[in-house]
């Protein structure tokens, strides 16, 4: 299959959707033959400028429309770049194409401030525009809402995570897990009021992540709360091999708290740590209740602290055993062979593709 890929995330910056790029991009060259239109981030490892991505859109439009040689596919690495993938559409006529969708490439539009609103008509025209193009949606969350806008052809293929091999611990140390930006809907502030306030005065939460501008630094709990900043690879993996749990307590927020995927869970699991997250959002399809980890109902302050101490009841045995299932499970389920193979499917126009946590597709 001749492929035509179109990102605005790209090495040298760093995050999700440029490692969801990099590797759809590899799993599209070993398909076939790729071609890549691609707008590279900053050295700094920031995304593009937006004047840089106003002026990619405008070459990329160029080189689409006179491009001497056909695609059969045409792939958009994300929502935002909808109007370069029916450029393609119009110039290769019989190239199926299909466009990944993000939580933010639709959560976005259910914003109040003008910027929001603007980009909500912005996908109303494109969901007018798209006719045939195939949606790959990372959640039935995100997929829900790509349905309730309006669009059609819709399809759910969850992310994959990495993660360093660590060996497994059979006997936790006391502490507890958060992974990620401090945000309110994150739910780390919250966790720690209402959640290990109330749990035995030992355990204590360590704190692995970053707090933006318009977050909220964690609580200090009487000392039980350590706050490490980003950490990552090894040392991260570790930290979650060895925490009693790792746990992902988002709390609803309303329409700037959406989660698309939680790519902190499997991510996890696959370290050899004890997911406990809120079945919330696309956190959901993050984890297999009882199998990755567990889902606990988002903002149960007695639900997540009877997890807790569950966990904590393991014996050494009950905690192996779940741990290496829950990896294996992990390794079989959020892998990227699966993920290529899957948007290679839709391109195709194969069958379409079913989950493994036999999660079903939204349609519009």
């Amino acid at each position: 299959m001749d492929v035509l890929f179109i990102t605005r995330k790209w090495p040298p910056a760093v995050g999700g959707m440029e490692t969801y790029s990099m590797k759809m991009a590899e799993g599209f060259q070993r398909a076939g033959t790729l071609r890549i239109l691609a707008l590279p981030g900053r050295r700094t490892g920031a995304p593009p400028s937006a004047p840089s991505v106003l002026a990619f859109g405008i070459g990329a439009a160029f080189r689409i429309l006179f491009s001497r040689k056909d695609a059969e596919a045409v792939m958009g690495g994300d929502l935002a770049l909808w109007p370069l993938v029916w450029l393609a559409a119009l110039r290769h006529g019989k190239a199926s194409r299909a466009i990944a969708v993000h939580g933010n490439d639709i959560a976005y539009a259910d914003r109040t401030k003008l910027t929001a609103r603007l980009y909500a008509r912005y996908l109303d025209f494109a969901a007018v525009c798209l006719g045939r193009t195939q949606l790959i949606a990372n959640s039935r969350a995100t997929a829900a809402k790509l349905s309730a806008r309006g669009f059609r052809n819709i399809q759910v293929v969850t992310l994959a995570a990495e993660t360093v091999a660590i060996e497994i611990a059979e006997q936790p140390e006391p502490y507890l897990l958060f992974v990620g930006r401090l945000k309110r809907q994150k739910g780390c502030n919250w966790f720690i009021e209402n959640v290990l306030a109330h749990l035995p005065p030992h355990v204590t939460l360590k704190v692995a992540g970053s707090v933006p501008k318009d977050g909220e630094a964690p609580l200090p709990l009487d000392g039980r709360v350590e706050f490490l900043g980003p950490v990552h690879g090894a040392d991260l993996a570790r930290l979650r091999a060895r925490a009693l749990a790792v746990i992902v307590p988002n709390i609803d927020t309303g329409a700037d708290g959406f989660e698309g995927f939680g790519l902190t869970a499997p991510e996890a699991a696959l370290a050899g740590g004890v997911v406990l997250a809120s079945d919330l959002h696309g956190i959901a399809d993050a984890v297999i209740d009882g199998e990755t980890g567990f889902l606990v109902p988002p903002g149960d302050a007695v639900a997540w602290r009877a997890k807790v101490l569950r966990v904590m009841s393991w014996s050494p045995a009950e905690r192996v055993e779940f741990v290496a299932a829950a990896k294996a499970k992990a390794a079989d389920v959020y892998n990227w062979d699966r993920v290529t193979e899957a948007t290679l499917s839709i391109l195709s126009g194969g069958a379409r593709f079913r989950e493994p946590q036999a999660a079903a597709p939204a349609s519009g």
